[in-house]
């Protein structure tokens, strides 16, 4: 369960910082049993759209600003669809060849990629801590919770509580 992503069908992937893309937040905790049963026939024809303004947008003198737009576009309607059930996990290779496709032209991500690396806490411990501030809350052990919240903040890491979960990112 994160804010961050990565891009997989198979849940030992899902955690994997070799498939993580931060510039599609939200996909890391999506699993086989969580939301649709993976149908991308929900996703393909927005992001297929949105790789279209893309194309255009960057066919027209480079105008990156307008191309950078329709990325958020995208990110916003895919968070709010995992947020309410609407995206499983057999949408995430659609989704991940959108954002691929983005990167090859951009390099935004491959950036982020690198400054992730300098950070000193790594995705794979952030999950486990939320992980364990979940447990911690579940047993109404919240000074236990708010001690991880606070390990977390320390490190750099926001941490947002919604229904539909946990989410991280970093500041």
């Amino acid at each position: 369960m994160g804010w961050h992503t990565c891009f997989s069908n198979s849940n030992a992937d899902v955690n994997s910082d070799a498939n993580f893309d931060p510039a599609a937040p939200n996909l890391r905790h999506l699993s086989g049993d969580e939301g649709t049963d993976g149908r991308i026939d929900a996703v393909r024809p927005v992001t297929e759209e949105r790789l279209a303004e893309f194309t255009t947008a960057m066919k027209q003198d480079l105008n990156t600003s307008g191309a950078l737009g329709v990325v958020f576009e995208l990110v916003r309607p895919l968070n709010t669809a995992i947020d309410t059930g609407e995206l499983g996990a057999g949408d995430v290779p659609a989704v991940k060849a959108v954002f691929d496709r983005f990167d090859s032209v951009l390099g935004v991500i491959a950036l982020r990629r690198q400054e992730d690396q300098q950070t000193t806490l790594p995705s794979e411990e952030i999950d486990r801590l939320v992980a364990a501030r979940q447990d911690a809350r579940k047993r109404r052990d919240f000074a236990e919770g708010d001690r991880i919240r606070q390990q977390l903040a320390d490190a750099g890491i926001v941490l947002e509580d919604s229904a539909a979960g946990t989410r991280w990112k970093r500041k």
